[in-house]
């Protein structure tokens, strides 16, 4: 939350935050592309990708 404090500094406004259990990307070993393109870990919900939007107040 470090970063998402500074912005809230440079004067934007946390609008949605979202955390989803997949990656854009084969980062580690053990994650398996899905026919949508996306990559997860299989059986395994730990959230890979954090999604934010922020706007000017």
């Amino acid at each position: 939350m470090g970063r998402m404090a500074g912005n809230r500094l440079a004067g934007l406004r946390v609008e949605r935050l979202a955390e989803l259990p997949v990656d854009l990307r084969g980062r580690h070993p053990r994650v398996v592309e899905g026919s949508d393109g996306l990559w997860r870990i299989p059986g395994d919900p730990i959230q890979l990708l954090l999604t934010c939007l922020a706007g000017r107040p």
